[in-house]
């Protein structure tokens, strides 16, 4: 009997003391992020860009069309880490010239997106000129539903707000930096040269890299 009496007590002992520390524990703040800007906003700098292409191509289900990426550019870019902020809903399309940007990671603590910039594809075999318009963040929206039409319009709206492309000498940088044009097999392998790059740009997120390292069953 003393034995249950005991125990009884330890109970409540143990059940007072959750409750002291739940009344003295603040609750959780849900902190929202910030609003995506509701005109254009240039990102803040091209840190490195390396050619790609692929054997194999894939589907591109970064614009409404859908269309087949052979080729383009795997980029690194600084932008204001506030930006980069993941969201549950409509959020900033990131975008170059007339191409929506194929975010690999978010690059919410470093402010470093790696990224693919596939060369325009509903144009035939033309070459992006990552020299000739501005990369920037644009309204609020959802890129797999971005058309050519709808891109062109975000465009002329970046320029209205004043924004330009690279300098010429970033551009060289950034090339110099990304280094010797790369070939790929597939996607699955220009994912993996990826993830090192958010592993070198990124490394809070070396998670989401060692995660997409793990090879793949084919």
């Amino acid at each position: 009997m003393q034995l249950f009496k005991s125990l009884a007590a330890l109970v409540l002992l143990v059940a007072g003391a959750a409750l002291a520390v739940t009344a003295f524990d603040p609750p959780a703040r849900h902190v929202s992020p910030p609003a995506p800007p509701e005109r254009t906003k240039a990102v803040l700098d091209l840190v490195s860009a390396q050619r790609f292409s692929l054997a194999q191509p894939y589907e591109s289900a970064w614009r409404a069309e859908r269309p087949q990426v052979r080729s383009g550019w795997l980029v690194v870019i600084a932008a204001d880490p506030a930006d980069c902020v993941p969201r549950n809903e409509l959020e900033s399309v990131l975008q170059w010239g007339a191409q929506t940007l194929e975010r690999i990671n978010s690059g919410t603590d470093s402010g470093r997106i790696v990224a693919v910039l596939a060369d325009d594809a509903l144009a035939g075999e033309a070459q992006l000129d990552l020299g000739a318009q501005p990369c920037f963040h644009g309204p609020a929206g959802l890129p797999e539903r971005m058309d050519a039409a709808e891109l062109a319009t975000r465009l002329a709206l970046a320029r209205e707000d004043g924004l330009e492309p690279f300098a010429a000498r970033t551009v060289g940088a950034a090339l110099a930096r990304g280094g010797a044009a790369l070939e790929f097999r597939d996607r699955d392998e220009l994912q993996l040269f990826a993830a090192q790059l958010i592993l070198a740009h990124s490394p809070t997120e070396g998670d989401l890299a060692r995660g997409m390292l793990v090879p793949r069953l084919k």
